[in-house]
């Protein structure tokens, strides 16, 4: 039976993971722009802005759902270079993963380099609306492709993969040691630990990489801003988001929306499939009735999905949300998500309540 608990002055959600909802899919829009010069390194955390850790109170320019994350000056930064202007009318889309083609198209507008007269070597690439950027680099020598004559386009790009491209494009030398635990045998090795020594990274947590994950377009954006040096914009220089832009979205991503587990409905739909949606909703009223603060006397079980404290630091952070509040329902969602997707499904993780929900 768990026992409710009610954490002094705790918030709902947190504002790091209130920026977490977005498009599953996005198109960049860019444009061209002429930029610094490597920024001097720094020893932060892909999850870390390099201004600060502290996430501003009030909705600012020029996004509305990047607000509260660790990376919102970094994708300002981006958007003022340039380089973006998001996936969606004053969205960004920062959670969402990166393809291969997107990816050629953020580097190409970062480093400046010419679309024009180039030849396409790929056999992938005739739907692609990145056929000229993916061109552009294949030309400077920063992609190979996914095998001999494809590009693989539409692939989500890994960590791994992103560090092989910035080595590339920024002419990194080898690293004078190894600076991660969890990249020994990986084909990237050498380029994380490169991008590393340049201060470009200083990887996903407690000594790891992370290089098979997903990199995400908010995590990209602070690579590129410690690649690039770009300069954080002034105040001044970012738009007002309408107020109806903000009320629409705090509407859109109000939660629980009723008083018993049905409420999280909404929340539950973002991040699992329609097969698994009323399966979510079931295991969130077994566990814990639907109570965001629910925490069991007798182990470290806690939140809706009564995710296990003892593995929590490792599991948010293997999915793409490190630090974030247990109690945190997104975060609860967004790793019970995980467990069900990539980590063996809802007998292995929530076996001792199947005789409820299942």
């Amino acid at each position: 039976m768990n026992t409710r608990i009610t954490p002094e002055q705790r918030p709902k959600r947190s504002l790091v993971l209130r920026s977490m909802v977005a498009a599953l899919v996005a198109t960049i829009t860019l444009g061209a722009v002429a930029l610094p010069a490597m920024a001097a390194d720094t020893q932060m955390l892909d999850t870390q802005s390099a201004e600060t850790d502290e996430p501003p109170s009030t909705y600012t320019g020029p996004f509305v759902d990047d607000e509260g994350s660790v990376h919102e000056q970094d994708i300002a930064a981006v958007w003022l270079a340039g380089i973006t202007r998001g996936c969606a009318e004053w969205k960004f889309c920062p959670t969402d993963k990166v393809t291969r083609g997107e990816m050629a198209a953020f580097l190409a507008r970062g480093f400046g380099i010419s679309t024009e007269q180039t030849q396409n070597v790929f056999v992938d690439l005739d739907n692609s609306p990145f056929v000229e950027e993916v061109a552009a680099i294949a030309a400077a020598d920063i992609t190979r492709g996914c095998d001999r004559r494809r590009f693989c386009p539409e692939d989500n790009l890994t960590r791994g993969e992103m560090a092989a491209f910035l080595r590339r494009a920024l002419g990194l030398q080898p690293a004078s040691k190894d600076w991660f635990r969890d990249d020994n045998g990986s084909i990237f090795e050498d380029d994380i630990n490169s991008i590393a020594e340049a201060g470009l990274t200083s990887g996903c947590g407690e000594g790891r990489y992370c290089p098979d994950r997903y990199i995400t377009r908010q995590e990209l954006a602070s690579m590129l801003q410690r690649a690039l040096g770009l300069p954080y914009p002034a105040p001044s220089e970012l738009p007002d988001i309408p107020q109806d832009v903000i009320d629409e979205w705090e509407a859109k991503n109000n939660w629980p929306t009723g008083p018993d587990p049905e409420g999280w409905r909404p929340l539950v739909e973002k991040y699992f499939k329609p097969q698994d949606v009323q399966r979510a909703i079931d295991v969130i009223r077994c566990e814990s009735g639907g109570y965001q603060y629910a925490a069991n006397p007798t182990s470290s079980a806690r939140g809706l999905f009564q995710h296990m404290g003892k593995f929590w630091k490792e599991r948010s952070a293997a999915a793409g949300i490190p630090g974030a509040d247990i109690f945190d329902p997104e975060a609860q969602m967004i790793v019970a998500a995980w467990l069900v997707y990539e980590q063996g499904g809802w007998s292995r993780h929530w076996y001792p309540s199947q005789h409820c929900w299942g």
